[in-house]
């Protein structure tokens, strides 16, 4: 861009700031909502209706949740969980047949939704489900399953 060019541009935008507050909406609007192609990498919001003095449209019905939040993967680590309480991530995710990061990643979103917790020694287990030291101590070493080699 030539200096030129970059001065006209600047004169074009101290003009347009110079605007009454109406302008500048009607301006967005037709600048940022009227046609875009889809193919946008900063889409215009939604509300943009809402600067005109038109309020946006809501959905009639709150969107349903899912019947069932838990991935197939998820569900098999959940059942992992429940057949060897207290485990670290390394061991379900071989017990699951699932590699170490995407396990990780399920565990952190299986903890955020409440299913699972870490005790203090960063060991996995189902919410709610309390192993005692006993227990954990009398655990027999944990063996992958066939699918997971």
């Amino acid at each position: 861009m030539t200096r030129e060019e970059l001065i006209a541009l600047r004169d074009a935008i101290d003009a347009t700031l110079a605007l009454p507050e109406s302008v500048h909406r009607l301006l967005m609007l037709i600048l940022t909502g009227a046609r875009t192609n889809g193919l946008d990498h900063d889409p215009p919001p939604n509300d943009l209706r809402s600067a005109e003095g038109v309020a946006p449209k809501s959905r009639s019905t709150p969107p349903r949740p899912p019947t069932d939040p838990l991935s197939a993967a998820e569900r098999k680590l959940v059942a992992t969980l429940r057949d060897h309480p207290a485990i670290s991530m390394n061991e379900a995710a071989k017990l699951a047949g699932a590699a170490r990061s995407s396990t990780n990643a399920r565990l952190q979103r299986l903890e955020a939704r409440g299913n699972v917790e870490r005790d203090d020694a960063g060991r996995w287990q189902l919410a709610g489900a309390k192993v005692s030291p006993a227990e954990e101590a009398s655990a027999r070493p944990i063996q992958p399953s066939p699918a997971a080699s």
